[in-house]
């Protein structure tokens, strides 16, 4: 086929390239600049080689297409006779004669009008002309015609008449058909000498659908089965083809009349052989009272007595004496009842095969004979197989259920047409449920959603395909066997206008998938997409699904030559068709997808994606149909179950033929002989009963009724486009990064939305921290283009504005790049810091903790996590599934919580409500009353707990939600003049602005544990209200030089004040530089290298630092050992040196 020279080129290159990509990710350096240019180069220069060779023959005229055409037809329709002619033993040395006179029945036109007018011969006036000598003058008779002879003779007859047309009438089982055989053979021999006759084409005339079509249309449609790829219309023009039309008595009696009519009118004036039995061709003649105008009719004689005994003895073993009873009694009687039944080819080619023919001679009568033939013929023939004639009599069965006698292997699904169609929507349903799961899940498999996700999508994509694809099986018409003509010579305008409106057409539907994608996963979620993924994608899979019909539908044409079909190669050729529309679809929509992809995401995602696409391709593929491979597939399996027919169904048929019980006619098989399927269907059937089951118009569904199905799928994908995309991670975008970016993914719980997941500082989760997290990810680069060994680290944080305000985030991640800095700079084993984002409000740390346990068993592997953000039940069950995983974990801030592997910076709540008491005391300040402001939240529980324990039952305890104000216990409140606060900044800013405007003028003291009071410092301002509060951090007197400032303050000081500009003021800068710096540590302490998770917790056991906030050691519960508690007063601080509570042994 010349178009593979011109696709296998690009082909080679585009999957050398891959190839290599695959192999190793990216090009060699020496290899990268020059691989694909030389690709493209070779590809270009060998596709115009290819056209320069297709160019050469130069271009075919229309006269020449057509001769091609005609001697391409010629000799296929001689191949496929010549090999019926062998089965049937027309080529053997016992061929029975076929006899042949022109009829005596009323049934012929008038000489004149057969033999054409008297005209005197050019060359000589007294030379009687051929025609004349066929006629018999007489003053009593009227003028006739007179001929004999056999298949020659009446080649030559029929080429001389001037119109060459002749009716063929006989007896059944008369040798009509035998004859058509051999007459096209003759003729076709003679044309091999004689290149400007017509080629005969023999067709049974039982398909003809009389009335319903036209006899010239029928002949083009019947052409067109059973040569298949015949390029050129033969039929218009009256001198190309000479139609051989056989069995004209096998359509139903009603329809003869009109048919000799319509034979007439189409073929006046062009060659014709029309066989027929006599009697039912004299009856409609009758009926019709007209007869084609200028065929010459003829009719087979009997065969003569000693013909038959010839051909019965032919071939016997010497000795053998069975024929020898039946052969004497044709001799002497013979005007017998079996001698008379012996004299039409059809029984005595049964009688050859009995195996018993002295039976024979108990019948008295013709009817007995046959009958008796008929029996034991296929018993006979298929003595090793008798389930043989339980499948021949379904077969005849359904013939004569459908009042036809040719057998389509493609119209075998009629015998159970309900069942067998419901049986290939469910089958077609099931295997595309499977294979579109399979491909939503590989392409779904790669990007954010993860196994668990794809899995889903794939179940839901599964159940819409199977239904979808089961609904449109059941609601197509089935079709005949189509052809695959992939030849690229003349076709090429055809081939562009093809892909041409497959692109526009599949761009528009894949416009309005995309529109309902767009309207459902907006509604769905609740927000804009301003990258319009959903539409750009549906006008995508629109643009490949178009693009791969109008392939299909292109190499769906006729080719340039020209081979007859029998059923078997009817079958493979529809089947080829079948797997090669599939073939198309999948690879157009996986090569496509694969290349976008793998410029998007790399080429071993492009691999998935791709073969993910290919079998969504071939969904569409089996989607669209047409279905006739699968549906004789499904017919023959349900026939076979219920025993009417064999498993190896085309194998069993291909063994009739040979055995001579079937004939083929094209794609279609026969039965050897009408009377034989009339035997065995029980009876000929009545002719009320053939009218009836006849068949009707297909009836034609209206425009609107055909596009339901079409409107009903685009509308199902496109709500599963749009309801599959947020899963799929189709708004990956919203982030800024693509679904395949599986670091980062666009999350939604309730209606809170945001992007969360890891990153190495690349990826920036808001503008607040966009400087730093640059810092980062220079210092990452460094470190992975080093060369030395490293680990990483992750800041498990809240990078975006929530439970932390935006400078407490930044400041977070900049005191974390300061402990990097530090120690990347001395230390052997350099570390990563990558930034892991649980959201805003701490609520998506499931993805986020998957990632870390996955990274912690790769190449330079996660050993260690710190930060951790605030205590809440989301931290703590974040903690416990990394404590499962074997990760340490370092808290800078969270400390209402302790589970293994954890090390806190900072102290628990017990540690500050002592560090209060033992002020309170030493102050002799004794509070009151106690506000839990929020007991669901998991700190305030803890630290009211811990409040409530150090003063036992001597405070008046309140359980409050300062979200709903505090008016119900306010004016008691401002009577107190101490009360012990637990909860968040943000309930102490409502508790602050309730007391501002009850009791503005009430001095009262509030004592509380915070890390920093400068988020409500303006609200403590505006009463009269004085807090104590005990702090992990004192920045503010650590700057000022204070007793007790930690030794490592001055040294991070340096550092933070070089790299940033932002205040100290509310410690996390400190607090997450200790945690990082704890964790470089250990990684660089004496044990494993390269370092590992379960190394650098117990490195964790032993490590001593000078940090920022303090000497930093642990016990074995993971808290913190002598570490300093300050006591703080805001808004005024004491005049006094700060009061330093030590918690823990020292």
């Amino acid at each position: 086929m010349r178009w593979l020279g011109l696709a296998v080129p690009p082909l080679l290159a585009i999957a050398l390239g891959l190839a290599t990509n695959l192999a190793s990710d990216t090009f060699p350096s020496s290899f990268e600049a020059v691989a694909w240019p030389v690709l493209a180069v070779l590809a270009v220069v060998a596709v115009w080689l290819e056209i320069a060779r297709q160019r050469v023959a130069g271009p075919v005229s229309e006269d020449d297409r057509v001769r091609i055409a005609v001697d391409a037809l010629a000799g296929a329709v001689k191949q496929q006779w010549t090999r019926e002619a062998g089965l049937r033993g027309l080529h053997g040395p016992w061929v029975l004669p076929q006899p042949w006179t022109t009829t005596n029945r009323p049934v012929s036109p008038p000489a004149v009008s057969v033999l054409g007018p008297d005209r005197p011969d050019s060359r000589s006036a007294e030379r009687v002309p051929w025609w004349k000598r066929l006629v018999r003058r007489s003053r009593a008779e009227p003028v006739g015609l007179v001929a004999r002879g056999e298949v020659d003779e009446l080649v030559s007859t029929v080429l001389r008449l001037p119109h060459r047309q002749v009716v063929v009438l006989g007896k059944p089982g008369g040798g009509k058909t035998v004859l058509a055989i051999q007459f096209t053979l003759a003729l076709l021999t003679r044309r091999e000498r004689q290149r400007q006759l017509p080629v005969p084409v023999l067709l049974s005339v039982s398909s003809w659908r009389v009335g319903e079509e036209e006899l010239l249309d029928w002949i083009r449609n019947q052409l067109r089965t059973d040569y298949p790829e015949l390029t050129v219309d033969l039929v218009d023009d009256p001198g190309l083809i000479f139609p051989v039309l056989d069995g004209m008595d096998e359509l139903p009696e009603a329809l003869h009349a009109e048919a000799i009519a319509q034979i007439d009118r189409a073929l006046r004036g062009r060659p014709l052989m029309l066989t027929c039995r006599a009697d039912e061709y004299e009856q409609a003649v009758s009926r019709a009272h007209a007869v084609p105008a200028t065929a010459l009719v003829v009719e087979l004689g009997p065969v003569a007595v000693a013909d038959t005994i010839a051909y019965l003895s032919a071939g016997r073993v010497d000795g053998d004496t069975r024929w020898a009873p039946v052969l004497r009694h044709l001799r002497e009687n013979a005007s017998s009842p079996l001698a008379s039944a012996l004299r039409t080819p059809l029984m005595i080619g049964l009688a050859r095969t009995t195996t018993n023919p002295a039976e024979l001679l108990a019948f008295d009568d013709y009817a007995g004979v046959e009958q008796s033939l008929l029996d034991r013929f296929v018993a006979d023939v298929y003595s090793d197989t008798p389930r043989a004639q339980t499948w021949l009599r379904s077969l005849a069965v359904h013939l004569r259920r459908e009042g036809g006698y040719a057998l389509g292997w493609w119209e075998l699904y009629r015998m159970r047409a309900s069942a067998t169609r419901r049986a290939t929507s469910i089958v077609t349903g099931l295997v595309c449920a499977v294979l579109a799961a399979v491909a939503v899940w590989l392409m779904v498999l790669p990007t954010v959603a993860g196994n668990g996700g794809a899995l889903s999508l794939g179940a839901v994509a599964g159940v819409l395909a199977g239904v979808t694809t089961g609904w449109a099986v059941r609601a197509r018409a089935v079709a005949e066997p189509s052809r695959v003509n992939a030849g690229i010579r003349g076709r090429r305008l055809l081939l562009a206008g093809q892909l041409s409106r497959g692109v526009v057409l599949g761009t528009a539907v894949g416009l309005g998938i995309g529109a309902i994608a767009e309207v459902t996963y907006t509604i769905t979620f609740d927000i804009s997409d301003p990258s319009r993924l959903g539409l750009l994608l549906g006008v995508i899979f629109g643009g490949v699904t178009g693009l791969a019909y109008g392939l299909v539908g292109w190499l769906q044409g006729p080719a340039d030559t020209v081979r007859a079909a029998s059923p078997r190669a009817a079958l493979r050729a529809d089947r080829t068709a079948k797997l090669l529309r599939l073939a198309v679809f999948g690879l157009t929509f996986g090569f496509i997808v694969a290349l976008v992809t793998g410029v998007v995401a790399g080429p071993r995602i492009a691999l998935i994606d791709g073969v993910g696409a290919g079998l969504l391709g071939v969904v569409v593929g089996l989607a669209r149909g047409p279905h006739v491979w699968t549906t004789f597939l499904v017919a023959r399996c349900l026939s076979a179950l219920r025993r009417e027919l064999p498993w190896r169904l085309m194998a069993f048929l291909d063994d009739a033929h040979r055995r001579e019980v079937l004939r083929a006619n094209g794609g279609t098989y026969q039965f050897r002989h009408s009377l034989l399927q009339d035997h065995l269907a029980g009876g000929p059937v009545e002719t009320a009963d053939v009218v009836a089951a006849a068949p009707t118009p297909v009836r034609r569904r209206s425009p609107a009724r055909r596009m339901v199905l079409p409107l009903v799928v685009s509308v199902l994908a496109g709500v599963g486009l749009g309801a599959g995309l947020p899963v799929a991670g189709g708004l990956q975008t919203r982030c800024g990064v693509s679904p395949f970016d599986t670091s980062i993914r666009y999350l939604r719980v309730g209606l809170d939305s945001e992007c969360v997941g890891v990153t190495d500082g690349s990826y920036e989760f808001s503008p607040d921290v966009a400087e730093v997290s640059r810092l980062i990810a220079s210092e990452n680069g460094q470190v992975r283009r080093s060369g030395e060994p490293y680990v990483r680290v992750a800041l498990l944080a809240p990078l975006n504005e929530g439970t932390l305000s935006a400078a407490q985030v930044r400041h977070a991640l900049e005191g974390a790049f300061i402990a990097q800095t530090r120690a990347n700079r001395v230390n052997p084993v350099n570390a990563e810091l990558v930034l892991a984002n649980i959201g805003s409000r701490q609520r998506h740390w499931a993805p986020v903790i998957d990632q870390l346990a996955r990274a912690s068993t790769e190449d330079h592997p996660l050993v260690s996590v710190i930060g951790l953000g605030i205590s809440t039940h989301d931290t703590r069950e974040a903690a416990l599934r990394l404590a499962e995983r074997g990760i340490p974990l370092i808290s800078a801030t969270a400390n209402a919580f302790q589970t293994s592997s954890l090390m806190r910076i900072t102290p628990g709540n017990a540690e500050f409500a002592k560090a209060l008491v033992a002020e309170l005391r030493k102050r002799s300040i004794e509070p009151t009353h106690l506000i839990t402001d929020g007991p669901r939240d998991l700190y305030v529980a803890a630290l009211s707990e811990s409040l409530a324990a150090a003063w036992g039952g001597r405070v008046k305890h309140y359980v409050v939600e300062s979200t709903l104000g505090v008016r119900g216990f306010v004016e008691e409140l401002c009577r107190s003049a101490v009360t012990l606060y637990s909860g968040r900044t943000a309930g102490l800013r409502n508790l602050l602005t309730d007391i501002a405007v009850h009791c503005p003028n009430q001095p009262i003291t509030v004592v509380t544990e915070a890390i920093s009071l400068a988020e409500v410092a303006q609200e403590i301002r505006a009463t009269r209200v004085r807090l104590i509060y005990a702090s992990p951090v004192d920045p503010a007197g650590w700057e000022g030089d204070l007793p007790f400032t930690p030794r490592g303050f001055a040294d991070f000081r340096a550092q933070y004040t070089y790299w940033f500009d932002d205040p100290l003021d509310d410690g996390y800068a400190l607090l997450h530089h200790d945690a990082a710096l704890t964790a470089f540590t250990a990684i660089n302490a004496p044990g494993d290298r390269p370092p590992t998770p379960a190394g650098v917790r117990q490195a964790l056991r032993r490590v001593e630092i000078n940090g920022a906030t303090g000497t930093i050691s642990f016990d074995n519960a993971g808290n913190p050992i002598g570490k300093l508690i300050p006591v703080l007063e805001f808004p005024q601080r004491s005049s006094g040196p700060v009061p330093y509570v030590t918690v823990g042994p020292r």
